[in-house]
Parts: C-alpha cells; sequence; structure tokens
C-alpha cells in the first residue's frame, strides 16, 4: 500500500469513528450544565433547569452542554466508553471555561506579613516582606482544594495584568542547606524577587535515591517588598489535570490555571476549536531535581492509543509542550493515528513533544512505535521559558526522545515554526518523516539540532 492510500484508509477510519461518535451523541438527550444558574437537583433537560456541575451532568447523560461564560471550577476526571462516548461542548454565547484556579481576592487581608529568622521559621513582621497565605482559607474562590495533592501551586497569575509571575523556589533564604544533587539545578533558587513563591517540601530516601515529596499542605509563601500583596487579586493554578478522560470529544472550552496538564488522555478523543492557557509548574513528585508538570494536550502510551484528533485549538502558556504524544509503556504499545492539525501554538515551552519508552523489564529490547501519526498544518510562534526559567536546550520548536522509540511512523509536514530557542532538539538515531514545513528565524538565530548517541 501507497503512503497516499495509507492516509486514505486513516482518515476513512478516523471519520467512521467521528460519525459513530454523532450519531450515539445524537440519540441520546442533550444535558444541560451552568456554574451560575444551574443546580444539581435539576433534571439537566433544558437550559431553564440546567445541573450546575460537569460531574452531575456525566451521571445522568453523555451529551453535555455547558453555559457559555461559565466558569466552571472543577476537574473533569470521567471515563467514558466506546459504547456511550461522551462530549462536552457549549451552549448559549461565549465560551465555557474548566479552571483550575483559586481566587485570592483582594482587601481581605488574606495575606500575612512577616519573614523568615534565622532558624528559616516565619514569623509575623510589619515590615516583612515574606507573605504567608493559609491555601486552606475558606474565604478564598475559584477552585476548592480536594486533597493534598491540588494545593501544590503551579504558578500565580494576576488577571489585572494578564502576567504569570514569579519562580518556584526551592528553599527559603541561602542559609537553607541546598543538596548535592540539586546544586545548578532550576530548583535551588531562593526568595529573591518579587512573586517568588515557596511551598514546604521534603524527600525521601530509597537505597541511594533521593526522591520529592508532596509540599506541605497549608501555606504558600510569596517575596514581595513593592508593598502589599493584600491591594491585588491573584490566581494561584492547582496541582490537578483539568480534563482526564477517554472516548471524549471536547469542542470550544476554555481549560486554563491547572499546575499538571491541561487534557491528559490515551485514546479515542478529539479536542476541536479549544483555548487550553496558563498550564503546569506544579511539582513532579518523585524527581529529585524538582521537574515541574506542565504540557496543554498530553496523549499519554502506557498501551495502545488510537484514533485522536487535536485540530484548530489554540494552546498559550504552557511550562512544557503546547501538544504531546508520550509513555513509559509495555511492550507492543503503540501510539496509532493520532492526528495533530490546524493548532495555533503561542509563548509554550515545547510546541510540540514526542517520545515513547518501553518499560517493560522482561522485553527491554523492544521499541515502542508510532503508527501513521500526523502533525501537520501548525503555526508554532516563538517558545517561551514560563516562570523565570532561564532557557535550555528543551526550549524547542520539536522535542523527540527518541532512544526507545520506533519514530519513523511520525509525519511532520506543512506546518510554520517561527523563532525559538531551538527548532529541534532530537535524542537518538530515530527520525520523522518530514516534509514541506516552514522554519522562520529570527534575526541572529539559526536551525539548531541537537542529538545524544
Amino acid at each position: 500500500m501507497d503512503k497516499y492510500n495509507q492516509y486514505y484508509q486513516i482518515g476513512k477510519r478516523w471519520g467512521i469513528f467521528c460519525l459513530c461518535t454523532l450519531i450515539v451523541c445524537g440519540m441520546q438527550a442533550q444535558i444541560y450544565c451552568s456554574s451560575s444558574r444551574g443546580n444539581d437537583k435539576n433534571d439537566g433537560k433544558t437550559p431553564h433547569t440546567a445541573v450546575r456541575t460537569i460531574q452531575h451532568a456525566f451521571e445522568l447523560g453523555r451529551d453535555i452542554r455547558l453555559k457559555g461564560g461559565d466558569t466552571f471550577y472543577e476537574q473533569v476526571n470521567f471515563k467514558a466508553s466506546a459504547d456511550n462516548p461522551c462530549t462536552l461542548r457549549p451552549y448559549g454565547d461565549g465560551m465555557p471555561r474548566i479552571s483550575g484556579f483559586r481566587v485570592v481576592p483582594k482587601g481581605k487581608g488574606l495575606w500575612k506579613r512577616g519573614r523568615f529568622d534565622e532558624q528559616n521559621m516565619w514569623v509575623e513582621d510589619r515590615k516583612g516582606d515574606i507573605f504567608r497565605l493559609d491555601l486552606w482559607n475558606k474565604k478564598l474562590k475559584g477552585f476548592t482544594l480536594t486533597d493534598v495533592g491540588s494545593c501544590d501551586v503551579g504558578c500565580i497569575y494576576s488577571p489585572s495584568t494578564d502576567e504569570i509571575h514569579g519562580i518556584r523556589c526551592g528553599f527559603r533564604t541561602p542559609s537553607d542547606s541546598i543538596p548535592k544533587n540539586l546544586k545548578g539545578r532550576q530548583f535551588s533558587i531562593c526568595l529573591t524577587n518579587d512573586y517568588d513563591f515557596y511551598q514546604p517540601w521534603g524527600t525521601k530516601k530509597s537505597g541511594n535515591d533521593e526522591t520529592l515529596i508532596m509540599p506541605d499542605d497549608r501555606y504558600l509563601y510569596v517575596k514581595y517588598a513593592s508593598g502589599d500583596l493584600n491591594k491585588q487579586e491573584l490566581w494561584l493554578s492547582s496541582g490537578k489535570t483539568g480534563v482526564s478522560t477517554c472516548h471524549t470529544t471536547l469542542e470550544g472550552l476554555r481549560i486554563e490555571g491547572w499546575g499538571i496538564h491541561g487534557v491528559g488522555t490515551g485514546t479515542h478523543t478529539n479536542v476541536r476549536r479549544c483555548q487550553i492557557d496558563i498550564i503546569g509548574g506544579s511539582l513532579f513528585i518523585g524527581y529529585s531535581a524538582g521537574t515541574r508538570l506542565g504540557n496543554g494536550i498530553e496523549f499519554y502510551i502506557s498501551s495502545t492509543a488510537r484514533d485522536c484528533l487535536c485540530e484548530e485549538n489554540v494552546i498559550s502558556r504552557t511550562f512544557d509542550a503546547a501538544i504531546t504524544i508520550q509513555g513509559a509503556g509495555c511492550a507492543g504499545a503503540y501510539a496509532e493515528n493520532i492526528i495533530f492539525r490546524k493548532n495555533t501554538i503561542r509563548d509554550c515551552r515545547q510546541s510540540l513533544e514526542f517520545w515513547l519508552v518501553n518499560a517493560d523489564k522482561e522485553y527491554p529490547s523492544h521499541f515502542l512505535s508510532f503508527r501513521h501519526c500526523v502533525a501537520e498544518d501548525n503555526v508554532c510562534y516563538p517558545t517561551h521559558s514560563l516562570y523565570g526559567r532561564e532557557k535550555d536546550a528543551n526550549n524547542s520548536q520539536l522535542l523527540f526522545y527518541q532512544t526507545q522509540t520506533d519514530i519513523s511512523g511520525l509525519t511532520i509536514r506543512h506546518n510554520t515554526f517561527i523563532g525559538g530557542d531551538t527548532f529541534l532538539f532530537e535524542c537518538g538515531k530515530r527520525c520523522a518523516a518530514f516534509a514541506d514545513n516552514t522554519f522562520i528565524c529570527t534575526p541572529g538565530q539559526y536551525l539548531d539540532r541537537k542529538s545524544f548517541q
């Protein structure tokens, strides 16, 4: 079968899947959901009897309509099935928001002013420049903490200036003891500049390994020497993935303020015409160097995943990749017919990322594979380091980890890549198929390919 027939068969199969999804959803009653006007005691059958939460809407049906302009401060975490797929799309005017932001209102005195003393203990001090916030204070608005993990703050965002503030610090003051394995890494910094923030953390040793454990679930410390933090409203992203699902179509939604990933999925998921913004920064628990999370849309491959479409989305300000296919899977796992098409990507650390690693110790030499996966017609603006991260090799338009991956089944074509720190960062010998891509260099920049054998 030649390549054109292969792509025809892929498109035909994907079209049949989408048609079946639409038919199944068409047979279901629409369930209306409004965070501003709904009530979970309603039946959800009309806009006037809308339910309030997405989770309850899922319990009533699979064709879920979210009221345009409403903000849903809840994590979407459910699993549909091939026999009973789900859709989430708007009704009415505007775009619904699925938000992980915790809102710290101004003028409520929720930030307490103080400093760290000689023993690195925080004490109240009206002249201090370290503000402390009780993350479990019931006067906070927005996303409600549900467990220790959700208290992990990814970033600080100012809605009045549309700015992401601060560096996440691993240490309070230089008098803290910095372990050797953290020296020189992104996490080995102290509270120095305005909006730098810190959460207490610790490590756990297992043999020779030392890994991070969950931050303290109570207090957040922020450096601010320029005034009183209580005079401004600030939003804190929460340590969760916004939408975790499969066999689902997401359309016309805004997903924002999540500290892990915007959308995390594995198989049979379509994401169309969505806006995904301000994602990541939470700690990757279990990694000693303070690695932080943040993919806009992550197709994670632990076993076989297939038939996904990511199309006409706008993805911006992610700590890690805008869109990625990745995973540590068993021998024989593969990614098949996952398509990225006509997306606009801005200010993300990477635009597109691809890697698969064989985690099966019984068959360590087996290469996991990409099959008929395509990234095409995407426009990717310059990559950008968020939250104060310095430039490094991973700030790339395209990032590959290929040491245990058969990547020959991945095609990258007709994309436009504009500027960025690095156009291509590659690990390993196996290459994807490139065709008719446009690379627009900014003054003083050149195409940069790095590889490690």
